[in-house]
């Protein structure tokens, strides 16, 4: 029987081999860096649990070790690996190892762009597709530059949450291989910062909120929505928007304060004027899409209430022709619903 760091310099040979040419380099220098004492990875790769026996052919077994390899590393069942058939098995092994070459590459010294390719090659141009395949988290920028803040983002890819992730600034060193771009930054504006507003439950104006103007780059981001609402408004060809929180609104209970908003921006109830931007005059429907309610056709439950702190909603959008706006909603980590709101 082969010891386990014979089974570990097999084992990474044949991953790299399973790679493009170009991040052989990169994966087989992060699958050696990985600490062999990490207690997950040294459990996989123990002796009695990478001896398969001679099931199967030599080429399925070092499929397997590969598989076990790498779910130790990103985090996914072992056991489970093990016990998949081999058809099951080819398909999760090409999974995992897709997530770990953009881990790798991105944390390279000289990445060869994989986050770029799937950025410009499947995210931007086919966003809901991609957005129902893919877990994305967003961010955002508090800060504001001008009507249009523009701000530069990274996309880079969490291996260990299994996401791809949008932040504002530079990236952190771990991934230095991120893609570059930059977005229109719609920010988080408290619900009592509204000019008018003012901060009592049933009276009050949503009239004059600034909007953020939707120009200077063809894509839109702006942070996770746990219970905000999100504002858009199309007059003369132009679409403003807005991102409201509802941070100590009361309700008939904690829950329904994101509801309560998002239906007194669309001006539902009395007592509260209905939403609309100061800087965005003209005609056009004033649009919301809350926490549990939404006057957007199609779109009228809104997203999910949370019941965790891992539940979340995405709002990202790109301009070709005209903007398109998509929501993403992610319940106990998993994609529930994507839908266009625009």
């Amino acid at each position: 029987m082969k010891n386990a760091t014979t089974r570990m310099s097999e084992t990474i040979a044949w991953i790299v081999q399973q790679v493009p040419p170009a991040e052989g380099r990169a994966v087989k220098a992060s699958l050696e860096a990985w600490p062999l004492t990490a207690a997950p990875l040294a459990k996989e790769l123990s002796e009695e649990t990478m001896h398969l026996g001679r099931v199967g052919t030599g080429d399925e077994r070092s499929l397997r070790r590969a598989a076990l390899l790498l779910a130790a590393i990103v985090n996914v069942d072992g056991v489970r690996i093990k016990r998949l058939p081999l058809q099951v098995l080819r398909r999760e092994f090409a999974r995992i190892l897709y997530r770990f070459r953009l881990g790798a590459d991105q944390a390279s010294a000289q990445p060869t762009g994989l986050l770029t390719r799937v950025f410009e090659r499947e995210l931007r141009p086919h966003p809901e597709a991609f957005l129902r395949d893919n877990k994305l988290k967003i961010n955002g920028v508090t800060t504001v530059k001008g009507e249009d803040n523009v701000h530069d983002f990274h996309f880079f890819y969490g291996m260990l949450d299994d996401r791809f992730e949008i932040s504002g600034g530079a990236p952190t060193p771990l991934v230095s291989g991120a893609h570059p771009f930059q977005a229109v930054s719609i920010p988080p504006v408290d619900w009592k910062a509204v000019p008018g507003r003012g901060t009592a439950e049933t009276t009050g104006s949503f009239a004059a909120i600034a909007g953020t103007k939707m120009g200077g780059t063809t894509v839109a981001v702006t942070t996770q929505f746990t219970g905000c609402s999100l504002c858009l408004k199309e007059t003369g060809g132009q679409l403003y928007a807005a991102h409201i929180s509802p941070s100590n609104t009361k309700g008939a209970g904690q829950e329904r304060g994101p509801t309560t908003m998002a239906k007194q921006l669309a001006g539902r109830p009395e007592g509260v004027t209905g939403g609309d931007f100061a800087n965005a005059g003209g005609v056009g429907d004033f649009k919301v899409y809350g926490m549990g309610y939404s006057n957007i056709p199609g779109c009228t439950a809104g997203y999910p209430t949370r019941t965790s702190r891992d539940d979340m909603m995405t709002i990202i959008g790109f301009h070709d022709t005209g903007w398109k706006v998509f929501s993403q909603h992610i319940v106990q980590r998993r994609i529930t619903k994507v839908e266009r709101i625009l």
